[in-house]
């Protein structure tokens, strides 16, 4: 027979698990209000989604519905596990709102961002593997492709160059940096976060008067007693000013605008082939480059 103690101890760990579930309070509403993220007016009829998760497909619990007038849609359901939210409307990208707490109640500002002018651009996947060490190598964002005589690039859009050192005592350590510079004095690089709510996570267009900053050092480095280290942030993203050209005062006449989701060294490279035109919303149906190979492909916009 199990011990009064053990069966004391094993109320006491349940209830720390689920405290819910012991006082049988598990019911949570979700109260969801959707808005225009550029106006900030109310969106109405938009599809909304709460799914309140359980242990199995029988367990899980979906509501779904369309907001009110007043951009409204509440959902009430018992979370075993955790609750999510999706919210679709058409005119305007998806929003997800990742993993939200089963213990509490939850209201919920979603501001939805409209699909305002999508337009075809080069869009590739760019893992850089360095065709020439230390470099420097040149990576063409209009062909998809360095540059010769290491692919079928002819402009000089990014530039990059690699260092390596590795512990001749012990193999596991090293430090290895990947430089990303420019070949024009007037092109460069602004960083962005990424909009991690939404299906269309960049801003809509690059800055025209932002200060381009001309070099990156991306790092990835073990020393003797600690752990991996690098300064990469696969959440991030880059805005990029290429191939441009000043007038004989240092003005600039002419340029184009590139953006990239993730980091060094792996992104997702959108070139605008429109000279001037800082727009970047991808339209993924209409990609300017053909054929490439599945892992090349970028599907978000």
């Amino acid at each position: 027979m199990r011990s009064k103690p053990l069966v004391r101890l094993t109320f006491l760990f349940l209830l720390a698990l689920f405290p819910d579930r012991a006082f049988g309070q598990t019911s949570r509403t979700v109260r969801v209000g959707v808005a225009n993220d550029l106006t900030g007016d109310p969106v109405s009829e938009a599809e909304v989604e709460v799914v309140f998760l359980g242990y199995s497909g029988a367990d899980t619990q979906r509501k779904s519905g369309l907001t009110n007038n007043a951009g409204v849609f509440v959902a009430t359901g018992d979370p075993p596990l955790r609750i999510h939210t999706s919210v679709e409307c058409d005119g305007f990208y998806s929003f997800e709102s990742g993993r939200l707490s089963r213990t509490k109640d939850h209201e919920i500002g979603v501001n939805l961002r409209p699909i305002v002018n999508p337009i075809p651009l080069f869009a590739k996947r760019l893992q850089v593997v360095a065709p020439v060490v230390p470099g420097p190598f040149y990576y063409d964002c209009g062909v998809g492709d360095w540059v010769a005589p290491h692919g079928k690039g002819k402009s000089k859009d990014l530039e990059f160059s690699v260092r390596s050192i590795r512990d001749a005592d012990r193999y596991t350590d090293f430090h290895y940096t990947l430089n990303l510079g420019f070949e024009s004095d007037m092109d460069g690089f602004v960083r962005f976060e990424q909009r991690k709510d939404s299906g269309f996570r960049s801003p809509y267009r690059a800055p025209v008067d932002g200060s381009y900053k001309s070099e990156f050092e991306y790092f990835r480095k073990r020393e003797p007693g600690s752990g991996m280290e690098t300064n990469a942030r696969p959440g991030g993203g880059y805005f990029f000013r290429l191939r441009t050209v000043v007038d004989e005062k240092g003005e600039i006449v002419s340029c184009h605008y590139a953006k990239a989701y993730g980091d060094i060294p792996d992104l997702k490279i959108y070139f605008n082939p429109t000279p001037n035109d800082p727009n970047l919303e991808f339209d993924p149906k209409r990609n300017l480059f053909q054929g490439l190979d599945p892992l090349d492909q970028v599907r978000e916009p």
